[in-house]
This record gives C-alpha cells, structure tokens and sequence, in this order.
C-alpha cells in the first residue's frame, strides 16, 4: 500500500469514496465546496492510499499539521474494502507522518460510538477513549454520540509497530 499526498484532481474520488452506501452512516459526507476550502488550508493534508489492485483504496484527512499546539486530527479515514488490511496500513504510516514527520504531541479523532470495528483498530494502535460527545451526530433523524479518542507521542513511541510490514 502506498499512501501519498492528494492533489486537488484526486477530491471527485474522495467523494465517491465518502458516500459508498456502506459508510453512509459512518463517515461525513462533504459537499465540493467544503472539502476545496479545507484541502486549501495551511493545516490541512489530504492522504491517497493506493494498492496494486486499486489506486483509491482509501483515503485519510489530517488537520492541524504544524499546528502550534501540535495536536493533529484525524478528520477522516476511508477504505474502499474494509477488511483487506489497508485501513492498517494507512494508520500505521500516519502515525509515522504525525509523529515522525510532523513531530507532533497528540492524535486525536473522533468515532461513532456504536462503530465498534474503528474503535478496535484504533485501540490495537494505542488509542484511547478520552471521552464521548452525547448526541453530537444527525443522521437520518436520530442523534448518535461520539466519542473522543487521542494517542500521545511518548504512547506512539512506547507502542511503536510504525515500521512492521
């Protein structure tokens, strides 16, 4: 899998990604316009991940890169194929990126409460809950909590598994 940064052609794939039927209820779905005015700002970097069978396997949005606080978040993470290992793949050379390349202090996100398969990915990288946002989601006229999960670098680095295959 390699992931690389993604040029302003690459958002209409984005898109389609983001609004696969399967994600509907699991991953925001930005009009054009938003996704323009965040990919043009400072902090903002858009990630490609492409496998031999497919070039848009995924793709991931970091924000706040070079913040000076140096947390970064993680916006979004997005699979084609959820399962086939790519979602592994693409975490473990973001961590690498946001701690490594970066040098920043905290990754944080947040998560469907009720997506227990993200929840399990990110806590086998070293995640933890920090809290959770009641009711903070509408979709389809029901409200869906959140919740907030973060790694710090000193965790990244006691938990390291950046550089396995």
């Amino acid at each position: 899998m390699l992931l690389r940064a993604a040029e302003i052609a690459d958002l209409a794939e984005i898109m389609a990604l983001e609004r696969l039927p399967q994600f509907r209820l699991q991953v925001g779905q930005w009009p054009e316009a938003k996704h323009r005015r965040v990919f043009d700002e400072t902090e903002s970097r858009y990630f490609i991940a492409a496998t031999a069978a497919d070039p848009y396997s995924g793709f991931a949005i970091l924000r706040g890169a070079g913040a000076p606080d140096g947390s970064v978040l993680l916006q979004r993470i997005v699979v084609r194929r959820p399962g086939e290992g790519v979602g592994s793949a693409m975490l473990r050379r973001l961590l690498q990126i946001v701690f490594h390349e970066y040098g920043a202090h905290r990754l944080w996100l947040d998560v469907f409460e009720d997506n227990l398969k993200a929840q399990r990915l990110y806590e086998r990288f070293g995640f933890c809950v920090e809290g959770r946002l009641r009711e903070a989601a509408y979709r389809d006229g029901r409200y869906f909590n959140m919740l907030i999960m973060a790694l710090l670098d000193r965790e990244h680095t006691a938990k390291c598994d950046c550089d396995k295959p």
